[in-house]
C-alpha cells in the first residue's frame, strides 16, 4: 500500500477475483436444483416458468435470456445484457421526482460521452428511456423495482408489463379531462423510443392482456425460485 496506484490495481485484480467465485454465484435456488435434475418444480412454478418462456404469453425470455437446451444454470443469467424503455410511471415518493418541473431520468442517451462512443449513424435520442435489462436471479428479495424503484412488490411489475397499455389508468395519473399520461416519467420526445412492439408491450386500450391474473401469480411464483439459498 506505499504505492498507491499499484494498490488500486491489485484491489480491482481481488474485487474480479471475487466475483468469479463460486462464493459470488453459488447458483444456488431451487430452479438451478431443477436444472441439475436434484429437484422437481412444483405444477404452479412449472406452469409460470412456461409462460415466462411462450412468446404469446410472457415473453420474458426475449430480454431475461436463458439458453432453453441447457441444463447448466450459468447458461441461465436471465438477461441479454441489453437496454429497453419500458415507460415506467414516476416515482412521486422521490422528493425531486415529486416536483412537476423536475428532470426525468433518461437512461442511456443521458450517459457522458455516448456519442463519442456510439456507431456512426447513431441517433442518441433513440435510446432515451432506456435502461439495463436485469437479470432476474434474486429478484423475489431485491426490489423495489424498475429503475426508479416505483414499483415495491414483484407482482406489480409483471402486471404492469401485462396491462400497462390496456389499462394505463391503472398506472399513470390522469389529467384533467381523465386522460392517463402515460409514460409520465420521460419528456414526449422520448414517448416514441417506449416499447410497444413486443410480448406482451403490443396490446391497446380495452384489448384482452397476454396473460391474466392468474398467469401473473405464476409467472411471480416461478420467479421466486430464482432465489438463492442463504448458504450453497
Amino acid at each position: 500500500f506505499a504505492d498507491p496506484d499499484a494498490a488500486f490495481v491489485k484491489l480491482a485484480q481481488a474485487v474480479v477475483a471475487f466475483e468469479a467465485s463460486a462464493r459470488f454465484h453459488p447458483f444456488a435456488s431451487k430452479f438451478d436444483d431443477y436444472l441439475r435434475g436434484q429437484a422437481q418444480l412444483t405444477a404452479l412454478e412449472k406452469k409460470g416458468f412456461e409462460l415466462f418462456k411462450d412468446p404469446k404469453k410472457g415473453n420474458c425470455l426475449a430480454c431475461h435470456a436463458g439458453k432453453e437446451d441447457s441444463r447448466n444454470p450459468q447458461d441461465w443469467l436471465f438477461t441479454d445484457f441489453t437496454y429497453d424503455a419500458l415507460g415506467g410511471p414516476r416515482n412521486k415518493a422521490i422528493p425531486s421526482a415529486a416536483k412537476p418541473d423536475s428532470a426525468p431520468d433518461l437512461g442511456l442517451c443521458a450517459r457522458p460521452g455516448l456519442a463519442e462512443v456510439a456507431p456512426a449513424g447513431f441517433k442518441v435520442e433513440s435510446v432515451c428511456g432506456a435502461f439495463k435489462v436485469p437479470t432476474l436471479r434474486n429478484i423475489a428479495v431485491t426490489g423495489p423495482y424498475l429503475h426508479n424503484g416505483v414499483f415495491d412488490k414483484l407482482r406489480d411489475v409483471v402486471a404492469f408489463y401485462a396491462t400497462r397499455d390496456t389499462d394505463p389508468g391503472h398506472w399513470y395519473p390522469k389529467d384533467r379531462s381523465g386522460k392517463p399520461e402515460k409514460y409520465d416519467d420521460l419528456p414526449a420526445s422520448a414517448h416514441e423510443n417506449v416499447n410497444v412492439d413486443e410480448v406482451p408491450y403490443d396490446r391497446k386500450p380495452g384489448q384482452k392482456p397476454r396473460l391474466s391474473e392468474k398467469d401473473i401469480d405464476a409467472i411471480v411464483v416461478f420467479l421466486e425460485t430464482l432465489t438463492d439459498r442463504n448458504k450453497p
